[in-house]
């Protein structure tokens, strides 16, 4: 009901509105997306052209989701944005890709999964770095270097994504 009272406003701008999964750590006891599946049967449920499912990557591995291939399946064409960020599988922590390693040898999430699975929907929606806490983390004199570095990670999966690489 309370996304079906948003569809006016949303046809009138033509702005596509999205829900996004999230962590148990962040929503505690609230009801909300976690997979795939679930985001997918509320998206056909309000059954709207304009109402999509923004993914999470940082809070999908927070719920175990390291290969995140399977639910894009799953979303389909459903997909409309995809929040990227890096986390050490605990803590929301909005780190660029690449940032946090699995016992010092692999990273948590399997970004080329990743971007192999974007491929395989044909996704051609935004690719949002969710990195916010580089001005935290990063001294004031490298944090235009970063975002630099995040901006040419971003290319790069685009040109994969869409099979130029």
């Amino acid at each position: 009901d309370f996304v079906k009272a948003l569809l006016p406003t949303v046809e009138k701008t033509g702005v596509t509105l999205c829900v996004e999964n999230s962590t148990k750590v962040n929503m505690k006891d609230m009801y909300y997306f976690f997979t795939g599946a679930d985001m997918r049967e509320f998206v056909e449920l309000v059954n709207h052209p304009l109402f999509g499912v923004c993914w999470d990557t940082g809070h999908a591995v927070m719920e175990g989701k390291f290969n995140q291939r399977e639910e894009f399946r799953k979303l389909g064409k459903n997909l409309k944005a995809v929040h990227i960020h890096d986390n050490n599988g605990v803590d929301d922590l909005h780190l660029p890709p690449y940032s946090c390693l699995a016992n010092g040898r692999h990273h948590v999430c399997n970004w080329d999964s990743l971007v192999e699975g974007l491929k395989e929907i044909g996704y051609r929606g935004v690719l949002a770095f969710e990195t916010f806490r580089v001005y935290s983390a990063y001294p004031a004199d490298v944090r235009t270097d970063a975002l630099k570095l995040i901006a040419s990670i971003g290319r790069s999966w685009s040109k994969r994504i869409e099979g130029e690489e």
